[in-house]
């Protein structure tokens, strides 16, 4: 029968012909690039003369990160599908896991990092709109895609509360209401919008927004010529954004809906407590 629009086609056999491992992967509709991992996993258990079962369990799991291990475990789990071998995939997955994800801590910048930060952007060359978008995100703490994407009907009042209305993750429809720097910023914004821009890529323009990647970039080169830390992010600009909310007492659920998190379990990530904080209050024992 014919394939039904957007199904992969299928291997066409010979009678007697079994599928190559690759062909099976590629028949399952896989990626090319997922294909061509899971089948570089295929050679190395082969040239080691293993099966796939004890190569992956010859490895040093506990070691290596969950994610890696998931990859490697999906490879074998399709290479015993393939030789029709059976398994027990729930047993397969208790003893073969990866090492447990390290608890991370709040990374966000402290006030003078971030003073540091925002003086070495207004020193910088960063051209618009990417300026405009690194300077904002602290001060709304939309994702950086949301960013690039602000419609230019984007700044709207509810009653007499200024904010951002727009569609966020999941085509969600949000409102985050702006303070007074979160405001100034896209007044200084609109005064340059039109003679600097004329319908260039914008935070504003969503028929041609610019790209994440592009912000990231150049908070890469500000991270670079700056002396701000190395991990700092479009995304730990979020995190400053909610750090300065907690310590300033605003509850997890406003916070929730502020971040626009579906479960608070997330929103619950940001209340873990500065990793200096902890030192603090070990400090206390000094005294």
């Amino acid at each position: 029968c014919l394939a039904g629009e957007g199904t992969p086609s299928p291997v066409l056999l010979a009678p007697g012909y079994r599928m190559t491992f690759e062909e099976y992967l590629a028949d399952l509709g896989l990626s090319d690039s997922t294909t061509a991992v899971y089948a570089r996993l295929c050679r190395r258990w082969t040239a080691e003369g293993l099966d796939p079962v004890a190569w992956l369990r010859a490895l040093p799991l506990h070691q290596m990160p969950a994610r890696t291990v998931n990859l490697y475990r999906a490879a074998v789990i399709h290479a015993l599908d393939h030789s029709d071998t059976d398994y027990d995939p729930n047993k397969l997955r208790k003893q073969t896991r990866g090492r447990k994800r390290q608890r991370n801590y709040r990374h966000a910048l402290t006030p003078d990092e971030m003073q540091t930060y925002r003086d070495a952007l207004d020193a910088s060359a960063i051209p618009e709109p990417c300026w405009t978008i690194l300077r904002l995100l602290p001060y709304c703490g939309l994702r950086v895609t949301a960013a690039c994407q602000l419609p230019a009907s984007a700044q709207k009042k509810i009653g007499d509360i200024p904010g951002l209305l727009f569609f966020g993750k999941g085509n969600k429809e949000r409102f985050v209401p702006l303070g007074k720097r979160g405001r100034r910023t896209l007044s200084d914004w609109r005064k340059v919008r039109k003679e600097r821009l004329n319908g260039s890529p914008s935070p504003m323009n969503p028929a041609n927004p610019v790209s994440a990647e592009t912000v990231r970039s150049h908070l890469r080169e500000l991270r670079t010529n700056a002396a701000i830390p190395s991990t700092l992010t479009p995304h730990v600009l979020r995190h400053c954004y909610a750090t300065e909310l907690l310590d300033k007492g605003v509850e997890l659920r406003v916070l929730q809906d502020l971040l626009g998190h579906a479960s608070i379990s997330t929103t619950a990530l940001y209340a873990r407590p500065r990793i200096e904080k902890l030192a603090a209050a070990v400090a206390l024992l000094d005294d």
